[in-house]
């Protein structure tokens, strides 16, 4: 009659009874009572309205019911009476109004039970009666505006429940407190307005609170008290305004807290005080204007502060004081115009720093020099005309520097002195004209250099000289004094221009120089474009190969007037 397979699982043989997509509108008395052996049912995705009472009699060996995307409305009280081995039952997607108190009586091996995208308009007590081993309950998208007091008193055993998208405005008190056991709590898109002060009360082991997506104004003094063992808090997407003082008080084992796409204006001083075991802080896409001294006081074990898209203009000494743990610091797109001395002090473990899409045309000498750990710093996009000498004096750590897009004409002798670390080093789409000698010479463990984009004339003459690594050079759309079109047209990058033992190589590993390019290379000034052309700097080996390279040019362009 049935579909009947057998499969391996969890070591163990499993017999499936697989009934989806049949038609099927109803579920009669008796109707798998030659099934007993079954362990699991599948009748999803049918027509199902009614479950007649015996439905599943017999079944006892049964572990897995799966009713999903039917049409039921009723389930009648001693349904599964007979399911006393069911752990898994799901019945999402339906048209299910009411849970009867007793309908799920004989499922006291039940641990996961999913109704979401059903139609409960509120919880109601006894609803949950007989399910002491549940762990895991879905209510999702349900249309649930109420949860009445004693709902979950049966529910000792619960760990994880799910209540994303129903239209629960008001949390009240002591909603939760039978869930000794909870873990996870999900109440994302409810559009909850109001939660009061002892709405959490009793929730001690609970590990992660959602409530994503509400329209959260404000959290009363106390309103996390119970949550010890909190280690995740997330509530992007509200509407607060104010971090207050007392408003996480007690989270003191809270290692994550999100707070992104608010409208925050202020995080008033010690209003986070209690946060000693936070590892990562989520501020982005807030309106916090300013970042005052002490501001994240206490915040000893935080590794990652995320305050990009804000409205920064100023930074004030003192603010990152006491995060000596501190490993990124992310402030993009915000609206910074200069950096000075003591802003980052305290940051002496601090990794990366990402400063780009600011307005910064300044950065004072010195303002990084207590960041020895540092290897990356990101300064795209912002207004910088020049660097200068003591500009990244002391980063002895970093190993890349992005530069992109700025406005940088020149760089000054000393600039870069002492980065010994430095390997990716990105100054493209800027204005520089030329390079000094020297600029470049001690970074000779630089690997990648980036010019492309500027108004460059010729490469940087010594940047074959001394010790060096570098693996690729892109200079593409540069200005030269040989180009009748005034640039490169699409990006050359050259590798291997100087090997580890000081020889010239010839070697052009992604040779992307087109013949529509060739066209417009004149024999004037040539001794400058060989470099750029050819990827190598003049020297003992490579001066043979220049002068051949000259020749052809000076050969093809003669050719091209004969024909003219």
């Amino acid at each position: 009659m049935f579909l009947v397979y057998l499969a391996i699982m969890h070591s163990t043989t499993a017999i499936r009874l697989d009934m989806t997509n049949r038609q099927l509108t109803t579920i009669t008395d008796k109707m798998f009572k030659t099934e007993t052996t079954a362990t699991i049912l599948s009748l999803n995705n049918n027509n199902i309205s009614e479950i007649e009472a015996g439905a599943f009699e017999g079944l006892t060996l049964l572990e897995r019911l799966y009713l999903q995307v039917n049409k039921i409305a009723i389930l009648k009280v001693g349904l599964f009476q007979d399911l006393t081995s069911l752990s898994y039952l799901r019945l999402s997607d339906n048209e299910i109004t009411e849970l009867t108190p007793g309908v799920f009586r004989g499922l006291q091996s039940l641990k996961v039970l999913d109704v979401s995208g059903n139609r409960l308009p509120k919880l109601t007590k006894g609803m949950f009666n007989n399910l002491s081993a549940l762990t895991k309950l879905f209510l999702k998208r349900n249309a649930i505006t109420k949860i009445e007091s004693g709902v979950f008193l049966d529910l000792q055993s619960l760990q994880e429940l799910y209540l994303d998208r129903n239209l629960l405005v008001i949390l009240t008190n002591n909603v939760f407190s039978d869930l000794v056991s909870l873990k996870v709590l999900q109440l994302n898109a409810n559009g909850i307005l109001e939660i009061e002060p002892d709405a959490f009360r009793g929730l001690y082991a609970l590990d992660v609170l959602f409530l994503v997506s509400n329209e959260i104004q404000d959290f009363s003094p106390g309103t996390f008290n119970d949550l010890h063992f909190l280690k995740g808090l997330y509530l992007s997407d509200n509407n607060l305004t104010n971090v207050t003082q007392g408003m996480f008080d007690n989270l003191t084992s809270l290692s994550r807290l999100d707070i992104k796409h608010n409208g925050i204006v202020e995080i008033q001083t010690g209003a986070l005080s209690g946060l000693h075991s936070m590892t990562s802080f989520y501020v982005m896409y807030n309106k916090l204007s300013k970042l005052k001294e002490n501001m994240f006081r206490n915040l000893v074990s935080l590794t990652s502060l995320f305050l990009s898209y804000n409205d920064v203009k100023e930074i004030t000494s003192g603010a990152f004081r006491s995060m000596r743990s501190l490993n990124n610091l992310s402030m993009m797109n915000n609206r910074l115009t200069y950096l000075t001395v003591d802003m980052f002090n305290d940051l002496v473990e601090l990794k990366s720093i990402y400063l780009s899409y600011n307005e910064i045309h300044t950065i004072a000498s010195d303002t990084f020099i207590n960041l020895q750990s540092l290897s990356s710093i990101f300064l795209s996009n912002n207004k910088l005309t020049k660097l200068t000498r003591g500009m990244f004096q002391g980063l002895i750590s970093l190993k890349t520097i992005n530069l992109s897009f700025n406005e940088i004409s020149d760089i000054a002798p000393g600039t870069f002195r002492n980065l010994y670390s430095l390997k990716y080093l990105n100054l493209n789409d800027n204005k520089l004209i030329t390079i000094h000698i020297g600029t470049l010479t001690a970074l000779s463990n630089l690997e990648q250099l980036r010019l492309n984009g500027n108004q460059l004339q010729e490469i940087p003459p010594d940047i074959c000289k001394g010790e060096h690594k570098l693996q690729q050079l892109v200079i593409s759309e540069n200005k030269t004094y040989y180009a009748s079109h005034g640039d490169f047209g699409d990006a050359i990058t050259f590798r291997h221009i100087c090997d580890s033992q000081m020889k010239h190589s010839t070697t052009i590993a992604d040779e992307q120089i087109a013949t529509t390019q060739l066209q417009h290379v004149s024999t004037e000034a040539t001794v400058l474009s060989v470099p750029l052309v050819a990827g190598m700097a003049i020297g003992s080996s490579g001066f043979i190969v220049s002068i051949i390279i000259i020749l052809l040019l000076a050969m093809f362009r003669m050719r091209r007037l004969r024909k003219r």
